[in-house]
């Protein structure tokens, strides 16, 4: 049950009930409330620490970064050579410059991390 079913269903039952015990589920919904609005994050996602890639026997890897404001999703997207070559936090490595950008999301936004260190396949 979610917390807006189980404040729907405190609501319905409210009316129903008496005295003292009317009370303490009006309460008890009211810090559902409020625990749910502090649990929101205060704003789109802000990075603290860029992106991180490596080459690992072939395979490159990205590293979603540190973020702050809770990101719930993380979006990956590699360049070689300056134009964009795939999506992932992992991708197969061919010749060329490499480096990933990370995009982060919330319920407030998206915010794209600057691109990683640069990553040098032969």
């Amino acid at each position: 049950m979610t917390n807006d079913e189980i404040i729907a269903e405190l609501e319905r039952m409210i009316p129903m009930a008496g005295g003292a015990l009317s009370n303490e589920l009006t309460a008890l919904g009211e810090k559902i409330k409020a625990d749910q609005i502090a649990a929101e994050p205060k704003g789109a996602p802000v990075v603290r620490d860029v992106p991180y890639a490596e080459d690992a026997d072939g395979m490159l890897t990205c590293t979603m970064g540190n973020w702050e404001n809770e990101p719930t999703s993380y979006a990956y997207e590699w360049t070689r050579d300056g134009l964009p070559a795939g999506t992932g936090a992992e991708h197969l490595a061919s010749a060329g410059v490499w480096a990933c950008t990370v995009t982060a999301t919330n319920a407030k936004g998206s915010t794209a991390a600057p691109p990683s260190n640069e990553v040098t396949v032969e």
